[in-house]
């Protein structure tokens, strides 16, 4: 049991930041003339959008095991009881109450949510090398620098003219590891000509652990 003495000054919660896998989500502040609020932080378990025509089998649960509240707020308690499993589409709102500073603040309520385990990798990627078996081309336009999760399917546009010239076509592709070729944009086998224009998209799954260095591509 909590037992509070009356307090007489306001503390004013700017905004509330909520920090999941690299992303923070921000929710409205609010005025706190006592010694606690309830906050509801409304959590989705979204499936991924950039792959959904891909057949595969259902995603599994994002377990939340750990919620954190940020000095100078201290959490009291948590509903559901952690951990929580949350399937894919699910979603689950948490309810926290938490005690507030003593003194009169302002500023920020930050909150971080943690999964059982870090899902997130490291992925500094400056740039991409095609091997078509004759040539070999170095695509530099786009380097990346993200935070993703283990196994995430990635959506890379490539321009398919500076690899094969104005007329070509494809039958295979091939990523080396540690990224994995799911599917492509035309489907395989496919040809590229000026009326169709001569940007492809590839979904490529990021590995397992955090990769520093080039995307390389084998295409035939």
């Amino acid at each position: 049991m909590f037992n509070f003495l009356k307090r007489s000054t306001t503390v004013s919660i700017t905004s509330i930041n909520v920090r999941w896998q690299g992303a923070t989500h921000t929710l409205p502040g609010r005025l706190v003339k006592g010694n606690t609020t309830d906050i509801e932080i409304p959590f989705t378990n979204k499936p991924q959008k950039d792959y959904n025509f891909l057949k595969v089998q259902k995603s599994p649960p994002i377990i939340i095991s750990r919620i954190e509240v940020k000095s100078p707020f201290k959490l009291i308690s948590i509903s559901p009881t952690l951990p929580v499993s949350i399937e894919e589409s699910q979603k689950i709102p948490f309810k926290l109450t938490i005690e507030v500073p003593e003194y009169a603040y302002d500023g920020p309520l930050a909150v971080e949510l943690a999964s059982a385990e870090s899902q997130l990798i490291h992925l500094e990627i400056p740039k991409i090398i095609v091997n078509t078996g004759k040539t070999v081309v170095e695509l530099k336009d786009h380097p990346l620098i993200l935070d993703v999760q283990k196994g995430q399917v990635l959506k890379q546009t490539i321009n398919m003219q500076k690899v094969l010239g104005l007329e070509g076509s494809v039958n295979s592709i091939r990523i080396n590891p540690p990224f994995a070729f799911v599917s492509s944009d035309p489907k395989l086998p496919f040809k590229i000509n000026p009326n169709d224009g001569y940007l492809i998209f590839l979904y490529v799954q990021a590995p397992q652990q955090s990769y520093g260095g080039p995307l390389e591509l084998e295409v035939s």
